[in-house]
This record gives C-alpha cells, structure tokens and sequence, in this order.
C-alpha cells in the first residue's frame, strides 16, 4: 500500500465517468442490434451509474441548477421553476421504466 495515496482529482473523476459511459456505449451496441432497446439500456447504464449501481464508479450527486433569474422570470409568468440544488432526486434508474411507460403512453395518445 502506498502512503501516496490520494483523492481523485475532479478531471480524473470526470475521466473516469466518461470512460465508463464510452465503455457502456460499446457494450450495448454489440449486445443489440435493436437501436431501441440499446438505447434504453444505455439510459438505464447511466442512470444506474450515477446512482452508485456500478461497482466502477460512486455515486454522483444529480442536482438542479437553474439560471439565476429563472426563478422571478417563472414566478411573474405564473409557471412553476426549478429549486436550486434539490438535495436527492432519488435512485433515478429505478424510475426511469416508469418514465419509459409514461412517455410511451404519449406516443400512442398521438
């Protein structure tokens, strides 16, 4: 064990995410020759990353951030706007089929 150790540095972390999103793509475009299928299983690869699910990676905190004025520009519309840095959106790919159903029910509505 080395006493060298140390923290990942923030572009070795950024590194690291995006080689296993690449790794990800590979694997699911020879997996499928369904470009849907691979697509949602490369959504739900990510997603699964970014909660931790991946033995590879931690997980990543997924945060909102909206623009500073976006809060006043919703409010004088009337609209509803984004908070900023909500704490947990929960484990996103546990929602993501759910997701998936909801969006496909709008395509049928079409």
């Amino acid at each position: 064990m080395s006493n060298e150790s140390r923290a990942f540095t923030p572009e070795e972390v950024r590194d690291k995410l995006l080689d296993h999103i690449c790794h990800t793509i590979q694997y699911w475009d020879e997996v499928t020759d369904n470009k849907q299928d691979a697509m949602e299983g490369l959504a739900f690869s990510i997603l699964s990353a970014l909660d931790g699910s991946s033995m590879a990676l931690p997980a990543f905190l997924v945060t909102p951030m909206a623009h500073e004025d976006d809060k006043a520009y919703h409010q004088e519309k009337g609209e509803n706007w984004f908070p900023e840095n909500q704490p947990d959106l929960g484990m996103l790919h546990e929602h993501f089929h759910a997701a998936r159903k909801r969006h496909a029910g709008e395509k049928d509505e079409q």
